[in-house]
């Protein structure tokens, strides 16, 4: 006897459990460690003089796995050096070498003055995510409440992601008992994702992400362009996903070319001139704070990273290590990039090549215009993996944008693509925690990791555009 499913108000909790939970994943679980050089402190206790208490060594699989990031002592120390505090010299010029004069300027004295970013102070990351990186400063001194406190922070964007997300699909119609179920298999991504989401500045552009597919769902296409605007103005990319949602969808440019009522045509093609000029203003606004501090900021911050060599990451710069393993990437730009001719080339076409997917993506999807929710959520998808597959730099960071998008996968797909983008992020965690060193030295044990993720992550491309092309839109309903 088939048990009848419970109505929406008794589902309804699990929904709020399940958020919970996951509350409990971002915010503490994964915020539990403590900085690299009190780490290896840790670790010297564990294995070598014995010193360290039976609580930390049966604790200390887990202090290994959290443990925080090098780029988190670096937003530290950047802080610091702006609120006139005490800094890391040398270890911001190590993070600075090989990027150019206008990231060689000495930093100003730890006098307790403000010293204006960009101007002072070479910063690489956009005005709109300074304030994430200078508020914990301003609370503490200590780099592991810092750690801790920043942690949080994009915790708190994650989780607000998810959230908005489950709200739309609640709005939609979706089943509580459906997405409940859906929170716990993100959250089950992002244990595999690891410590590493919350401990970088993409958890804003993922809640930025977030918001703009709901807005999107909901067919409000000028909070669409304002909050894409937002993520372009926090990771500058974000943009580019313009060109398939406006060739996508079945209200924008399908309607504004089709042969259809005058008065048809003119409201779509007014909601495509909204859209497109709301992002760009967005967009721009957010990177007006530039010219606050410095006239060349914008220039010098742009420059930076069109002058980065090919991410030794990168999907290209993988493919090209095969024929120069044991050949070290160079440390430059705060990355280990790839050196040579050839290397340098291929960092000049990816923007090119970035275009042309996304560009060929978006003509395909006009022809197999959507409209249903779940849908636009694996067009957002499928455009974010052609940004990461094409890109000059590919860090394991970037996977963090797709993870709350995946709510919006359809039952009938979320099998095989759930597996392949868990598969995507345990490669990552695996090897960005266990043998970073072999994949930045070109060793055959780090070519073949990168190798084998590059092999899922096409996979799960080839899974996620196949669907999203050929999925009709009575099928998308879960």
């Amino acid at each position: 006897m088939v048990r009848p499913a419970a109505p929406p108000s008794v589902q309804a909790p699990r929904v709020g459990l399940a958020l919970a939970g996951l509350a409990f994943l971002l915010l503490f679980w994964m915020n539990q460690s403590i900085p690299l050089h009190e780490w290896e402190e840790l670790k010297a206790d564990v294995f070598v003089s014995g010193k360290a208490s039976r609580f930390e060594t049966l604790r200390y699989p887990l202090t290994f796995i959290y443990r925080r990031s090098a780029d988190e002592e670096l937003y530290f120390h950047l802080a610091g050096a702006v609120l006139g505090k005490a800094a890391d010299r040398p270890l911001l010029t190590k993070a600075r070498e090989g990027c150019g004069e206008a990231f060689q300027r000495p930093l100003p004295p730890s006098d307790g003055h403000f010293h204006a970013p960009y101007a002072e102070v070479p910063i690489e990351y956009p005005p709109i995510v300074l304030p994430f990186i200078l508020a914990p400063r301003m609370l503490t001194d200590s780099l592991r409440y810092y750690c801790w406190a920043l942690g949080a922070a994009m915790g708190a964007c994650l989780l607000g992601a998810v959230a908005v997300l489950v709200r739309a699909l609640l709005r939609a119609g979706d089943e509580p008992r459906g997405i409940s179920r859906r929170i716990v298999i993100v959250g089950a991504l992002f244990l595999a994702h690891g410590a590493i989401s919350i401990q970088r500045l993409d958890a804003v552009t993922a809640l930025f992400l977030a918001l703009a597919a709901a807005a999107w769902m909901s067919r409000a296409y000028t909070r669409l362009g304002f909050w894409l605007g937002l993520a372009a103005a926090s990771k500058f990319l974000p943009i580019l996903l313009l060109l398939p949602i406006v060739a996508a969808d079945l209200q924008l440019l399908p309607s504004a070319l089709a042969r259809a009522r005058t008065d048809a045509r003119r409201l779509a093609r007014q909601a495509v001139a909204r859209l497109v000029g709301v992002a760009t203003l967005t967009f721009l606004a957010g990177l007006a704070p530039f010219f606050l501090f410095s006239r060349a900021a914008l220039f010098e911050v742009l420059q930076y990273h069109g002058a980065r060599g090919l991410h030794g990451e990168s999907v290209l710069g993988s493919l090209w290590a095969l024929a120069v393993i044991g050949q070290p990437a160079v440390h430059t730009y705060g990355s280990y990039n790839l050196s040579g001719r050839v290397p340098d080339f291929l960092a000049a076409v990816t923007m090119p090549l970035t275009l042309v997917a996304l560009a060929t993506f978006a003509a395909v999807m006009y022809r197999r215009p959507v409209s249903s929710p779940q849908r636009k959520g694996l067009v957002l998808l499928t455009a974010l993996l052609l940004l990461w597959t094409t890109g000059k730099v590919f860090s394991p960071q970037y996977l963090t944008w797709g993870l709350p998008l995946l709510l919006l996968v359809p039952r009938g797909a979320s099998g095989r693509i759930m597996v392949l983008y868990g598969g995507l992020v345990c490669v990552s965690q695996v090897y960005f925690r266990g043998y970073f060193d072999a994949v930045y030295n070109l060793e055959p044990l780090g070519v073949a990791t990168l190798f084998l993720r590059d092999v899922v992550l096409l996979a799960l491309l080839v899974v996620l555009g196949r669907t999203a092309m050929s999925a009709t839109e009575a099928t998308m309903a879960s």
